[in-house]
């Protein structure tokens, strides 16, 4: 399969407010009276790899700028990978048939019938006959990309977009990134994309030894976050001999969304001590914040030059706080007066008080659309420059874990990022997955798929973390089990475990496990991760880790018969040549494939040899 470009068009205005936009479309090169528009064609490594290069002949806001064409040397029905809108999306393998139900973002809205499905930053395609197809944006990062795929057609109509939204002026040559094509297997294009683009970040920070084993003991179900809470995890964590890194305070502890320097009255102790008492105890100290937002009872809203407006003048909203039920809203980070009020709380809560990990949320709102101090920059570039202002203002010993931010933004910078959404077992909220797609039924299975389908992207690009993982689940019949299948997941494929339980509440049992659980995930956690079998059923989930494991997960709700064939990924199982399918069982070649059944919900764990 290849993809072969046929039309281009651009969206702009003359005004970045402007109602009604205007359109070029057609042949390239295209012009008028406003701008000139070519697409550059260049082949990397025998890959073509393509970008537009625009000039203004006056002041312009351009939007978008798409690439549209057809998918040539296939007559059979297409699946594809689909990357979520942000690091807590869903990923998809979707067939023609299917609907799309992961949540965009605003650069990236999901197809709306079946057959027709976007993905973000890049989309993963098989026919499942031919070498699969990978159309991909290529650092460093500067727009947001996005990839509408028409698959319930032939040929298959594919459309690139990059959204710039950005001024260009008058005379001004505006080039943007490059998107690559290639072929092959589909998870050796994943993983060689991902290597081959964290070696182009050019702000690429070197990689932790290994990421670090959280504890977050104000986790969202709790009603009444206080500092007596917290050091009564510390107390459990000290005494029972729990072997986490960092205890982290999570949201809940500040005055105000906005205001990172004071405590509420509810949490009832200022943050320096509380950052001496974690420590004191051994740990480091870790802290929640979302420094891109302010809720409208925050000192920081109070400054109206200093938020983000929109056509009409008003504060763009950026997303709600469930616990506080407050609406939070977007500050313009282009100000500079903004950039050096951010700089000045995270050098307080690193050099002066102490906390050396630091989880930034709600990090979307920085590139939200809006107008802004400066309006040269793409969303992008502006979230990009946000998180290094922050990097340089924290220093290279704290640790920056980035989440809700557009894929692939962070690349470089951040040490860590969320990748999955959030799942609390005792909390379930699953009703519209299921009336939307029965294999979507589990909160548990998203939470796996996704972090196996990007396993690739951890140790090149950052760490993968995991949402919220927690081994107490009170009433469930099948807690352990499901505790176990989490768990395995995390630990195989890298990353940071990250648990969310009132320690306190830990019987023998529970300290069992996770002290079980951090040992392995520290032994893991040094191995490069790739899924595996992609396109093979959607419901079943391989990753590989290069510590010489591969973990197969069926996330069915019926019992499943796979055939594992291994040889197609020699290339990236190196310098491996045998596996074992269960404990006792001769080794077996690579190329020899073999037939495993998984009851539903149950996962396998193979070990890889070099004989």
């Amino acid at each position: 399969m290849r993809f072969i470009p046929e039309n281009s068009s651009v969206v702009y205005s003359r005004h970045q407010h402007t109602k009604t936009p205007q359109s070029l479309s057609g042949r390239w090169p295209q012009e008028n009276d406003d701008l000139k528009l070519v697409l550059e064609e260049e082949r990397e490594n025998e890959s073509p790899r393509y970008r537009f290069v625009l000039s203004a002949r006056r002041d312009l806001f351009i939007r978008t700028l798409s690439l549209t064409g057809r998918l040539e040397g296939t007559l059979r029905p297409v699946s594809l990978l689909s990357e979520g809108g942000q690091s807590r999306s869903y990923v998809e393998i979707l067939g023609p048939a299917d609907r799309q139900i992961s949540a965009g973002s605003p650069w990236v809205q999901t197809g709306g019938k079946s057959g027709e499905h976007v993905s973000s930053g890049l989309v993963l395609l098989s026919d499942g006959l031919n070498p699969d197809l990978i159309l991909a944006q290529e650092a460093p990062f500067q727009e947001y990309t996005s990839f509408t795929v028409h698959s319930g057609r032939q040929p298959v109509r594919i459309s690139l977009t990059w959204h710039v939204e950005r001024a260009v002026e008058a005379a001004q040559v505006y080039s943007t990134g490059w998107t690559a094509q290639s072929s092959g297997t589909g998870e050796l294009l994943l993983r060689e994309w991902s290597i081959r683009n964290a070696e182009k970040l050019p702000a690429m920070t070197a990689p932790k030894q290994e990421p670090p084993m959280l504890c977050c003991p104000m986790q969202r179900r709790s009603t009444e976050p206080t500092v007596d809470y917290l050091r009564r995890q510390l107390n459990a964590a000290r005494e029972k001999q729990i072997p986490f890194d960092v205890i982290m305070i999570e949201e809940g502890w500040q005055r105000s969304i906005g205001d990172w320097t004071g405590t509420s009255e509810q949490f009832g102790a200022d943050l320096p001590r509380i950052s001496r008492e974690i420590g004191e105890a051994g740990f480091t100290p870790g802290l929640w914040l979302a420094p891109f937002v302010a809720a409208r009872e925050s000192d920081l809203f109070a400054n109206p030059g200093w938020l983000l407006r929109n056509e009409k003048g008003k504060p763009v909203e950026a997303d709600c706080c469930p616990r506080r039920k407050t609406r939070m809203f977007a500050l313009d980070i282009t100000h500079p007066e903004v950039a050096e009020h951010i700089a000045g709380i995270i050098r307080t809560l690193t050099r002066e008080w102490g906390f050396k990990y630091l989880k930034l949320d709600f990090l979307e709102a920085a590139s939200l659309k809006g107008k802004r101090h400066n309006d040269k920059l793409t969303p992008a570039q502006i979230l990009s420059r946000g998180l290094q202002q922050i990097r340089e203002a924290a220093g290279d010993d704290v640790h920056l874990a980035g989440s809700g931010l557009p894929f692939p933004a962070g690349a470089g910078v951040l040490d860590s990022v969320n990748v999955s959404p959030e799942i609390l077992p005792q909390q379930k909220k699953a009703r519209l997955s299921r009336m939307l797609n029965a294999r979507a039924s589990q909160d548990e299975g998203r939470f796996i798929q996704n972090l196996v389908l990007r396993s690739h992207l951890n140790r090149t690009f950052w760490f993968n973390d995991a949402a919220y993982l927690s081994f107490l689940y009170p009433g469930a019949e099948t807690g352990t089990r499901e505790a176990e299948e989490l768990c395995t997941a995390v630990t195989h494929s890298g990353g940071s475990l990250f648990v969310s339980d009132d320690l306190s509440l830990y019987g023998e049992q529970e300290i069992a496990r996770i002290k079980s659980s951090v040992t392995t995930a520290r032994e893991l956690s040094t191995g490069q991760t790739t899924p595996l079998r992609i396109f093979s059923d959607p419901g079943i989930c391989t990753v590989y880790n290069d510590q010489g494991c591969i973990v197969i997960f069926n996330l069915n709700q019926t019992e499943s018969t796979i055939e594992l064939r291994l040889s197609p990924y020699r290339k990236l199982l190196e310098p491996y040549n045998s596996y074992r399918p269960f404990e006792g069982a001769e080794d077996h070649p690579l190329e020899a494939p073999r037939n495993i059944t998984l009851k539903p919900r149950e996962y396998k764990r193979i070990l890889l040899r070099s004989v």
